[in-house]
C-alpha cells in the first residue's frame, strides 16, 4: 500500500509542476484500472501529442469519463488519426448527439481515407478503413457500396489463386475477404486448412473458434478445435468457448480431453509453485461443468498457495501484485477474507469508493468483527455521499447558467 500511496503522491505532484514527461512515466508504473490516473495520463498525453496515449487512456476511461473520452476522439480525428478515433468512438455506449456527430465526420474521412488506399492498390487497408467507417455509421450509403465491391473483388481475386501458384497471396486474398466479412464461412475454412498445413497451431485454433460460432451444430468442429487447442496449449481458452457455445456441458471426446488437458496443467503449475497461473485455468475450467469428482482438492490447493502469495506480496508493498492475486482469489474463493480486505483497501486508496463499499459490506458479512472494516466501509460511504452532492451542486450550477 505504501507504494501505490507514494506514487500516487508524486504523480499529483508531477501534474501541478507541469511536469508532463514524469506524469506519463508515473503513470505508466501504476495499476491500469485507476480512473484518476488514467484521467492525468491522458490529459499529460493530450498536451504532449503522444496520440499512442492518448487512445490507450482513453480506452481505459470510456465508462467513468466519456465526455472525456469524445474529447480524445475529436482531437485524433483533427489530428489526421481518423482510424484510432474511430475505435474510441465505438466504446462510447451512450450516442449522445454529440457523439453521432463526430461519428459521422470520422466515417466521412475513413470513406475517404479508404479511397486514397484503394488508388495505392492496397485493396486490404482500404476494405478495414471502410468497415471501421461502417461500423461507425451503418446507414452510410456509400460506404455500404462501397463495402460490397471491395467485397466482391476480394473473393473473385482470393477463387482465382491457388495455394499452389502462391501460398502468401493466397492467404492474404481470404484474409481480405475475412476482413471485410467476417462471417465469411468459405474464408475461414481455406484458412483454416492452411494453418493446419504450416502447424500455425495457434491460427488453426482462432479460426476454428470463429467457425464454431459460425456453424454450432457443426459436431466436427469441436473436435477440430479441441485439436488445435492441444497443439497451441490453449486448452483453457478451448473450453471456454465451447462454454460459450453452449457445448461444455456435453460428454463428447472434446469436452473430456479438454478437461483432462486443463486439470493436468493446473496440478503442473501447483508442482511449479505458480498458484497464479493454475488459478486463471481453474477459473477457465470452472465455467465447464466438471464434476466435483474430477476437481478433488484443486480449488483448496489453490487458494492456499495464492493466500500464501497475497501474503508475500502485501508484505513487500507490492500492490500491483497483489491487487491481481486478491482478484484471482475472489474468483475462487468469493469469501475469502484476506482477499476482500486487500481489494477492499485498495479500491479505497484509489479512490474507487463504490467498489470499495461493496468490498468492505463482503467482508464485514463474513467477518463482523474484521479490524478497522467497519470504520472504512464508513469512510468509503462517506466519500459516494460526498461526491453525490457536488453532482448535484455542480447539476444546479449548470441550470442556474
Amino acid at each position: 500500500m505504501t507504494n501505490l500511496v507514494e506514487s500516487l503522491r508524486k504523480l499529483k505532484s508531477a501534474w501541478r509542476e507541469g511536469d508532463l514527461k514524469a506524469v506519463l512515466k508515473l503513470a505508466d508504473s501504476l495499476p491500469t484500472d485507476l480512473s484518476g490516473v488514467q484521467k492525468l495520463r491522458l490529459k499529460a498525453a493530450l498536451k504532449t501529442e503522444d496520440w499512442a496515449v492518448v487512445s490507450d487512456a482513453a480506452l481505459h476511461l470510456v465508462s467513468e469519463e466519456p465526455g472525456l473520452v469524445l474529447t480524445a476522439a475529436k482531437t485524433l480525428l483533427r489530428k489526421d488519426k481518423a482510424s484510432d478515433a474511430a475505435l474510441l468512438l465505438l466504446q462510447l455506449k451512450e450516442h449522445t448527439p454529440e457523439r453521432h456527430e463526430v461519428a459521422e465526420q470520422t466515417a466521412t474521412v475513413l470513406l475517404k481515407s479508404g479511397a486514397l488506399a484503394s488508388q495505392k492498390g492496397d485493396a486490404r487497408k482500404a476494405a478495414e478503413l471502410w468497415c471501421l467507417g461502417a461500423k461507425l455509421s451503418p446507414e452510410n450509403v456509400a460506404l455500404k457500396r462501397k463495402l460490397s465491391e471491395a467485397l466482391a473483388a476480394a473473393v473473385q481475386r482470393a477463387k482465382s489463386l491457388t495455394t499452389v501458384r502462391g501460398l502468401d497471396a493466397y492467404v492474404d486474398a481470404w484474409e481480405t475477404v475475412l476482413s471485410i466479412d467476417p462471417e465469411n464461412i468459405a474464408a475461414a475454412k481455406r484458412l483454416v486448412v492452411v494453418a493446419e498445413q504450416k502447424s500455425n497451431a495457434s491460427r488453426a485454433f482462432a479460426l476454428w473458434a470463429r467457425l464454431l460460432n459460425m456453424e454450432p451444430a457443426n459436431k466436427a468442429i469441436p473436435l477440430r478445435l479441441t485439436k488445435a487447442a492441444v497443439q497451441a496449449g490453449d486448452e483453457a481458452k478451448a473450453l471456454v468457448r465451447l462454454h460459450v457455445a453452449g457445448l461444455d456441458g456435453s460428454d463428447d471426446n472434446a469436452v473430456k480431453v479438454l478437461r483432462r488437458r486443463v486439470i493436468a496443467k493446473i496440478k503442473q503449475d501447483l508442482i511449479d509453485d505458480d498458484p497464479a497461473a493454475a488459478a486463471e485455468k481453474f477459473n477457465a475450467l470452472a465455467k465447464a461443468q466438471t464434476s466435483e469428482e474430477d476437481i478433488g482438492r484443486l480449488p483448496a490447493s489453490i487458494v492456499v498457495r495464492l493466500t500464501r502469495k497475497l501474503r508475500d506480496a502485501r508484505k513487500a508493498g507490492d500492490d500491483t501484485t497483489a491487487s491481481y492475486l486478491a482478484n484471482l482469489l475472489l474468483q475462487i474463493d468469493e469469501s475469502n477474507a484476506l482477499a476482500l480486505s486487500t481489494a477492499a483497501r485498495l479500491s479505497l486508496q484509489s479512490r474507487r469508493f463504490e467498489d470499495a463499499a461493496k468490498l468492505y459490506e463482503r467482508l464485514l458479512a463474513k467477518k463482523p468483527d474484521f479490524p478497522k472494516a467497519a470504520q472504512l466501509l464508513e469512510r468509503a460511504k462517506a466519500h459516494i455521499q460526498l461526491a453525490h452532492i457536488a453532482k448535484v451542486v455542480s447539476a444546479s450550477s449548470r441550470s442556474a447558467a
